[in-house]
């Protein structure tokens, strides 16, 4: 599951970093305004946009350096949590496994970055931790998501 296509993420790829960093920053932002009104099937392509630059990101650094990881990981806890609260549980899933097999292909050679990326796994793993995790680096509309809560206000 991707939101950019592949001429698109080469083009993004492409970008010098400053620019790639305002584009994340502009898509998390837009998807979080889509976020706070509930319009899931908007926010959605926004924050998964958002995931697949900062993706393309740590792939392109060496070192599993923290900023391209620490981005990778509040994008999919971002992305997952819309998922979850529009009710699309596959993709929520989809968008987590995703995640984590990008943590765990994220190069860097040093017991430091293999720690830190095993840290930024296990926060994605623990939805418990995402919301004071996403809280403690982003200012944008952030809701747990709980079942009955979702559903309530779906209706």
């Amino acid at each position: 599951m991707f939101f950019l296509c592949p001429r698109h993420r080469q083009h993004v790829a492409g970008l010098p970093l400053k620019d790639q960093q305002d584009l994340w920053f502009r898509w998390l932002g837009h998807g979080g305004l889509f976020y706070d009104l509930g319009v899931w099937h908007d926010a959605i392509p926004y924050l998964g946009c958002a995931y697949d630059l900062a993706e393309e990101r740590v792939f392109q650094t060496t070192g599993g350096q923290e900023p391209p990881l620490l981005q990778l990981t509040l994008s999919a806890i971002y992305l997952v949590n819309a998922c979850r609260h529009q009710g699309d549980t596959y993709r929520a899933r989809c968008a987590e496994r995703r995640a984590l097999t990008s943590l765990h292909l994220a190069e860097g050679g040093t017991w430091e970055n293999q720690s830190l990326r095993e840290h930024y796994a296990s926060i994605i793993r623990d939805t418990g931790r995402h919301e004071a995790f996403f809280r403690d680096y982003l200012n944008l509309p952030f809701e747990p998501f709980d079942t009955m809560a979702s559903v309530a206000r779906r209706h």
